[in-house]
Order: C-alpha cells, then structure tokens, then sequence
C-alpha cells in the first residue's frame, strides 16, 4: 500500500509518496532547487537552469533551452551533464553550436556549478561566482 500526503497550495497542490523514513519528492517539486539564469547572465544565447542535488537520483547536470528566446519553458530542454566531458543525458535536439557553447560554460564554471549541486554554496554566492561567457 502507498502512502500520500497533500501539500495544499491551492490550484498547485502536490501528492507527495511517503516513502519508509522520508519523503520521496516528485521531479515537478526538485523544480523548485533550480536557479534559472538568463541570456544576460551567462553570455549563453539561451536560458539555462542549475540546481542542488536535491532528490534527484542522478549525477550532477543543468537543463538547458533548446530556444534562444527569453520566455521561459522548461519542459522545451535538454540535460547536460557537469563533468570534465559535459554531454547531453537526458533529451535531444541541441544544435552542435550550442552544445559547444554549454560546454565551454560547464567547463569554465564547472568548480561553482558543482559546489552548488552539492549545497556548499548559496544561490547569492552561485550568482557571484559565475563567470560570464563572453562570444
């Protein structure tokens, strides 16, 4: 048997599996532990969102846009790894172009994007520690 709670937030309210000793969050919720950086931020042509470890069961990793717009969707992205070799894990149809420039950002940025995904860091020291990609 499955046991649920209610997190009433009126028109947003969540069911929340009760695992045996914790609460197993759904991914909808880890949407809240992430940080959206936008064009201006990151010096990227899209917007990217980084995140904690949170509940996730996977390594570490930051959603990018496939669009170069400024409205934000976060369901129109791919995943890309932090590692020394950032790939795409997650999703598809990133232009080889952006790829590149995600993975020039992941690979400048990589020590703070990690320590944030670890919560060693703020999100204020996050937004000061990036190192804006310059074209």
């Amino acid at each position: 048997m499955q046991n649920f709670i209610n997190i009433n937030r009126g028109e947003n309210s969540k069911n929340l599996f009760l695992g045996r000793n914790s609460i197993h969050f759904s991914q909808e919720e880890d949407l809240f532990l992430m940080a959206n950086l936008f064009q201006e931020d990151t010096g990227l042509p899209m917007i990217i969102w980084v995140s904690e470890r949170g509940h996730t069961q996977h390594g570490p990793r930051i959603k990018v846009s496939k669009s170069h717009s400024a409205k934000v969707d976060i369901y129109n992205t791919v995943s890309v790894s932090i590692t020394n070799k950032p790939e795409i894990v997650a999703g598809e149809g990133l232009s080889n172009r952006d790829l590149k420039l995600i993975t020039d950002y992941i690979l400048l940025n990589k020590e703070t994007l990690l320590a944030y995904w670890n919560n060693e860091i703020s999100t204020l020291t996050l937004a000061r520690k990036l190192i804006r990609l310059s074209q």
